[in-house]
């Protein structure tokens, strides 16, 4: 249980933090960011790699475990998963219009959870980029910490959902630094989201692989299914 702990507050200082830390170590290498678009942007995702290698490396076990038990049936297991991703999309729909109204009522602003459509996009250099930044690696590290780390530390599958959602959700909308109410109601689809990636490494196998997968083919694709379904 104190490995796990470690484990997790170490994920977490990374994916929270990490990047203030990075910066100033570039600044004190003499490394200027301002340079060129193409070097911050260069820069910033080798950050984001060596987090990955890092978070990778902390549940290197459990990952490793679980893929080979995801691949034995793997065409199975990725049919699963865009089931898994059609719910999890539609949830964070619902997520998204119950905020939306809240947001009304309360007057606040609300920004809620929409990925962008890459497939708009032309494909260049920046696509390139945001595609493993913001679409396949963020996600997955995400998912690593706020799902596997979580489970770890918890044994009550209930409460390892929840906590799940409640701790994406906040880590998602407290660096805003508003009111608690644009918070607690921007927080609604963060936490819809973390707890059914939660909810569908608890129920189904404890593979982390399927909460992985179902959460990178959101990324890639919930934009493009609630626009075939609800239009633009």
């Amino acid at each position: 249980m104190r490995k796990n702990i470690i484990k997790l507050i170490l994920a977490v200082f990374l994916i929270t933090y990490g990047e203030h830390y990075y910066y100033l170590g570039l600044n004190k290498l003499g490394v200027n960011l301002s340079d060129s678009y193409l070097t911050e942007s260069i820069i910033i995702l080798i950050f984001y790699v060596l987090v990955f290698i890092l978070i990778y490396f902390l549940y290197r076990e459990e990952l490793s475990r679980d893929f080979r038990r995801f691949k034995r049936n793997i065409f199975p297991n990725i049919l699963m998963s865009i089931v898994f991703f059609v719910v999890v999309t539609l949830l964070i729909a619902v997520a998204n219009y119950i905020g939306n109204t809240l947001a009304i009522s309360f007057k606040v602003n609300y920004v809620g959870l929409n990925n962008q459509n890459i497939f708009n996009e032309s494909f260049d250099i920046d696509f390139v980029f945001n595609l493993l930044k913001n679409i396949l690696i963020i996600p997955s590290i995400k998912c690593i910490i706020w799902v596997l780390g979580i489970s770890q530390i918890i044994s009550s599958k209930n409460k390892s959902i929840i906590i799940s959602g409640l701790f994406g959700a906040a880590i998602a909308v407290i660096s805003t630094k508003t009111s608690v109410i644009y918070m607690l109601i921007n927080g609604i689809p963060y936490f819809t989201l973390y707890a059914s990636l939660a909810y569908i490494y608890r129920k189904y196998n404890t593979n982390i692989w399927f909460s992985i997968i179902s959460a990178l083919f959101y990324s890639l694709f919930g934009s493009v299914l609630l626009i075939r379904l609800f239009g633009s």
